[in-house]
């Protein structure tokens, strides 16, 4: 299969191509002046063959990257940690190594796995737990609250409901039209703020001048 790949290749073969089937040994292969829709370039190699892309500058390479699936690791060399910098923060991949390969998947503090394409989820230590843990999210409302709901968040959605609602989040009553159900779901969370105090009833005055 890697020996197929480098006979289809339109790339220039700086050294390699030593081969030995029988000892399953083979050269590492460098290639230049490889194009996007190279053999080389449209599956994972999984061999020692490096194909080289030519690209005019920094933003080309990160084009050429981010026109393609994420890739499980990206590795970047450069003296210039602007320029490492810039790298991360305008490409995605499920890991990335600057000026060294490889070591950022031999640290356990560090997850490894990839994202879209490359994978998805994360082992090493408790990334491996979190992976295969799932975050259930769990609700349980009292029903104390219902006699507050009924007034204030199910229908009819009335002015003095409106008026109310609005008066709470600090706004001008006024307001009319299909917004009125937005609103009132918006509330919601702020109602839950003061439910204590709805329950303890200091706002009853309050609530029966508007209702």
């Amino acid at each position: 299969r890697l020996q197929s790949l480098l006979n289809k290749s339109k790339g220039t073969l700086m050294t390699g191509r030593e081969m030995d089937a029988e000892s399953r040994f083979m050269e590492l292969s460098v290639l230049t002046d490889v194009k996007a829709d190279d053999e080389l370039m449209k599956d994972e190699i999984f061999g020692p063959i490096l194909p080289i892309v030519p690209v005019a500058d920094m933003d080309g390479a990160i084009e050429f990257i981010n026109q393609r699936e994420k890739p499980l690791a990206l590795y970047v060399f450069s003296r210039n940690s602007k320029f490492i910098n810039h790298v991360i923060q305008n490409t995605s991949s499920g890991s990335v190594c600057a000026n060294d390969t490889v070591m950022q998947h031999a640290l356990e503090t560090l997850p490894f796995g990839g994202v879209g394409a490359s994978g998805f989820g994360a082992y090493h230590g408790q990334f491996t737990f979190e992976t295969f843990s799932h975050r259930r999210a769990c609700l349980v409302r009292k029903q104390a609250m219902e006699g507050i709901n009924k007034r204030l968040r199910y229908p009819p959605y009335t002015d003095g409901k409106m008026n109310f609602t609005m008066r709470l989040l600090g706004k001008t009553p006024g307001a009319r039209g299909s917004g009125k159900i937005l609103l009132l779901v918006s509330a919601a969370v702020a109602l839950l703020a003061v439910a204590a105090i709805f329950v303890r009833g200091d706002v009853a005055p309050l609530m029966k001048r508007f209702f």
